[in-house]
């Protein structure tokens, strides 16, 4: 699986939940030394049922790591798009039961901040599944089940502990890891037994794929992710463009969304009602402080 013949020890899947900060976080353990991210950040290998069909060796292609990378990584929020994706924990356990290692990190929101932001990332891409187009979700019409579905942290996380082990799981926020990235990275290389990071390995890091703007763009999505998925734009051409001309340019090729994008007051305390239950589990049994982090009264 390597050039070297040399088999990495850990693979590292890198779950979601979806507009969580997951591809930040990547962004952000992608500069250790040890680690070796996907030619893809999303590949969706095990939640596309065409491509799960295939051997493990075309998986493995996603990589190809260099003498001291010693964590393959890849970061495909639809492995946690229960009941709309099926069957990833069985098809990732597989991997294991060829005597691979696996973790995981799961990131995760407040859930109605999550909401809102999923509302957005429909707006500009069209999809929100295995890249499968979709209609415009529209909050005036009602709050979609796969929103509240996708919020809904320990239900997700049920479907991996039928699988996995709770020691091979991580759980972090999204806004833990904007409050203090160093730290909250170092917490995940402790978890993988890597070196810690210092601030200075970030220095030219930025926030990734949040969708928190409330203007969309007047082009076609497609060509927006080509762009900013491109590594030379995002990594080397970007970072040397004043800010001030950046912003120049989102003003004449943005516009104001077409509909409404945030919850109202009452939609906000509707969508907590319903996800309350599923809150009170992750908090007494994955035994995280985040639901009290996140100011909400159980």
């Amino acid at each position: 699986m390597s050039a070297n013949g040399q088999d990495p020890k850990t693979l590292l899947i890198v779950l979601g939940a979806m507009k969580s900060g997951t591809s930040s976080l990547f962004d952000l353990l992608a500069r250790h030394p040890a680690i070796c991210p996907s030619s893809t950040k999303e590949p969706y290998f095990f939640a596309d049922e065409t491509r799960c069909c295939q051997v493990h060796a075309a998986y493995f292609k996603l990589w190809q790591p260099e003498p001291g990378q010693t964590v393959l990584m890849e970061g495909s929020t639809d492995y946690t798009k229960y009941p709309y994706i099926r069957n990833v924990p069985e098809r990732l356990k597989a991997l294991e039961d060829a005597g691979h290692n696996l973790k995981f990190i799961y990131i995760m929101r407040h859930p109605v901040a999550r909401m809102e932001s999923h509302v957005r990332h429909l707006f500009l891409h069209r999809c929100d599944v295995i890249q499968r187009p979709v209609e415009l979700a529209r909050l005036d019409v009602g709050i979609l089940d796969r929103f509240v579905a996708l919020s809904s942290y320990a239900f997700q996380l049920d479907q991996f502990r039928k699988c996995f082990e709770r020691d091979q799981f991580f759980l972090t926020t999204f806004e833990k890891l904007m409050a203090d990235r160093t730290g909250t990275v170092n917490e995940v290389l402790e978890f993988l037994d890597l070196s810690p990071m210092v601030d200075e390995d970030f220095k030219a890091a930025k926030a990734a794929n949040v969708t928190e703007n409330v203007r969309t763009w007047h082009y076609l999505p497609s060509a927006y992710r080509i762009l900013t998925d491109n590594y030379l734009i995002k990594n080397i051409v970007s970072p040397r463009i004043p800010e001030r001309w950046k912003a120049k340019l989102r003003d004449r090729v943005t516009r104001q969304y077409p509909h409404r994008v945030t919850l109202t007051e009452e939609e906000k305390i509707i969508s907590l009602e319903r996800l309350k239950p599923d809150l009170r589990r992750l908090k007494e049994e994955w035994q995280v402080s985040y639901v009290d982090d996140w100011g909400i009264s159980l």
